[in-house]
């Protein structure tokens, strides 16, 4: 079983319990889970790869989207900060962080009877990146009446993948 499909199980078997165990009117714990897509955006200084030089052709950034799961708990605080209610907790997520970088360099015509065409090449490097994070967190909530907030976090990551394909 490939680490993906371990990240998901995992979350959704936290979410199933920790939602029926910790969610109701009467605890100040809460379950947090979340699903979303993401687009990323590489730049290709600092990669180092053997026998290519992706600055060296002329690739500078790309893009592409990725997708992230994660669940965590929050502690919802009975006391104001500020004025305002507030509220903490921690999140673990699986990220993946995927883009397309990619260039077209004139290499020069090429001339073919008495037709002259532009000799172009395609570069292109695939990044695959997975990433599995610790995020802790901290909610403000400014109108009380309105479930409207503010999030501060620090999001950690620790790479599990890496793939450069070209």
């Amino acid at each position: 079983m490939s680490n993906v499909y371990k990240a998901i199980l995992t979350i959704i078997l936290i979410t199933v319990v920790s939602e029926n165990a910790l969610t109701n009117e009467y605890t100040k714990w809460s379950v947090l889970t979340k699903a979303d897509l993401n687009i990323n955006t590489h730049t290709s200084e600092g990669i180092n790869i053997p026998n290519f030089c992706p600055s060296c052709i002329g690739i500078k950034t790309g893009t592409g989207l990725g997708f992230g799961l994660a669940a965590g708990f929050l502690y919802n605080n009975q006391n104001t900060l500020l004025g305002m209610k507030n509220s903490f907790g921690v999140l673990m997520s699986y990220n993946t962080r995927n883009a397309l970088l990619e260039n077209q360099a004139f290499l020069g015509n090429v001339i073919e009877g008495n037709t002259v065409t532009k000799g172009l090449v395609n570069y292109s490097m695939d990044t695959k990146i997975s990433t599995l994070e610790f995020e802790p967190l901290f909610y403000f909530y400014p109108i009380s009446d309105i479930p409207v907030s503010l999030k501060l976090g620090l999001s950690i990551a620790l790479p599990i993948t890496k793939q450069f394909t070209y």
